[in-house]
C-alpha cells in the first residue's frame, strides 16, 4: 500500500509538472505606459478575458512602456522578429507599409472613437487594407478624434497663422499645411517635452491623449474640430498564431476583434470626457463648432479627401467602402 501511495503521489506530480511545462506565455507589448488608454481600454479587457477562457494551456502577459522595445516605430518588427508575440502598432508612424489604413486620419470624417474603431475593424474586414497579411490581426481600434491643442489662440477656424504642430504621417501633416501650419513629426513619447521646450507650438491630440501625456499646462487652447483619428492595431507573430491550439485560436477571435474594437473605443471616449472636463476646469479656452462651423469646416477639408483619393492605391474604392461602414454604423447596421 505504501509503494502504491508513493507511486501514485509521483504520478500526480509529474502530471503537474507537465502541465506547467506546457503553459505557453504569449508576450503583448505596447512601447506606451500602463496609465495610457490603449493599455487600460482595449489591451487589458481583452487579456483578462482571453486568460479566463484558456485556462492553464496559454497566459498572455503584458510587457508595457517599450520595456520589450521602446522605438514606436519598431513595433512591428518585434512582433516579425519574435521579440514579442503580440504588440500594439500605430500604422500612421510607418507611412507606406499598411496602405489604405491612413484614411482614418483624414479630417470631418469620424466623431467619436467608439465610431472610429469599430467602422476601422469593419473597413480591415473588407480586405481592402493591405499589408497586413503578414501578421495575424488581432485587434483594430482608434483615439478619439484628434484636435489642434495650442500655446496661443489660432486666428480662425481656419487658420493656424504658422503655427509649428507635431504631427504623426504625412495625412496629418497635409491637414496641418492646409491649415496654414508647419507639421514637425515627433513621437507622442517626445510631444510633451517638445511643447514644452518650444520646439512646436501645439499638437494633434484628443483629449484623452493630450490628458495623459500632460500638455493642457502648457497648451491652454483647443480648436474642437474633428481632424481625424489614430488608427492602432494590435498584432500577432503568425507562427506563433499557427502553433495555438484551435480551442485557444477560437478563444482568441472570441475576445479580440470587433468586441475590442468596442472596448478600445468606448475607453477613449470616456477618457477625452474625461480629460476634458479637467483641462477646461484648468482653465482651457476650447472653440467649440456650431452646425454651421462644422459644415464650413467639412467643405474646408473636401480637397484634402479628394487629395487622398488621388494619390492612394484604390483610393476612391477604399474612401467609398469607409463612408459607406460609417453610414452603417450611424443606422445602426
Amino acid at each position: 500500500m505504501r509503494k502504491l501511495f508513493i507511486l501514485a503521489i509521483a504520478v500526480v506530480s509529474l502530471g503537474t509538472v507537465e502541465a506547467y511545462a506546457q503553459q505557453m506565455t504569449l508576450r503583448v507589448a505596447s512601447f506606451l505606459p500602463a496609465r495610457s488608454s490603449t493599455i487600460k481600454y482595449g489591451l487589458l479587457p481583452f487579456m483578462e478575458r482571453f486568460n479566463k477562457a484558456v485556462g492553464d494551456e496559454v497566459k498572455v502577459q503584458g510587457y508595457w512602456g517599450g520595456s520589450l522595445g521602446r522605438n514606436p516605430k519598431k513595433q512591428a518588427d518585434l512582433v516579425k522578429d519574435g521579440v514579442a508575440d503580440i504588440a500594439q502598432l500605430v500604422p500612421g508612424y510607418t507611412p507606406g507599409q499598411f496602405p489604405g489604413t491612413s484614411v482614418m486620419e483624414l479630417p470631418f470624417l469620424i466623431r467619436s472613437a467608439l465610431e472610429g474603431s469599430v467602422t476601422e475593424w469593419r473597413l480591415y474586414k473588407t480586405g481592402l487594407l493591405k499589408g497586413w497579411d503578414i501578421f495575424k490581426v488581432v485587434g483594430l481600434f482608434s483615439t478619439e478624434p484628434n484636435h489642434f491643442h495650442t500655446r496661443r489662440a489660432i486666428k480662425s477656424i481656419t487658420d493656424l497663422g504658422g503655427l509649428k504642430v507635431r504631427i504623426a504621417g504625412p495625412v496629418y501633416a497635409a491637414t496641418v499645411k492646409h491649415y496654414g501650419g508647419i507639421p514637425i513629426g515627433i513621437p507622442v513619447t517626445q510631444m510633451t517635452e517638445a511643447l514644452s521646450r518650444g520646439v512646436v507650438d501645439g499638437v494633434m491630440q484628443g483629449w484623452g491623449g493630450g490628458g495623459v501625456f500632460r500638455i493642457y499646462s502648457i497648451a491652454k487652447f483647443t480648436y474642437a474640430a474633428p481632424l481625424g483619428i489614430s488608427p492602432l492595431a494590435i498584432v500577432m507573430n503568425k507562427q506563433k498564431w499557427n502553433s495555438l491550439s484551435r480551442r485557444v485560436q477560437k478563444a482568441l477571435d472570441e475576445n479580440s476583434g470587433e468586441v475590442m474594437a468596442r472596448d478600445g473605443g468606448s475607453g477613449f471616449d470616456l477618457n477625452s470626457v474625461k480629460f476634458r472636463k479637467i483641462a477646461q476646469k484648468g482653465g482651457q479656452k476650447a472653440i467649440e463648432l456650431s452646425e454651421a462651423d462644422f459644415k464650413k469646416g467639412f467643405e474646408f477639408v473636401r480637397p484634402l479627401h479628394k487629395a487622398w483619393i488621388k494619390n492612394n492605391t484604390n483610393g476612391q474604392k477604399i474612401f467609398d467602402a469607409y463612408t459607406k461602414v460609417i453610414a452603417d454604423y450611424r443606422a445602426g447596421r
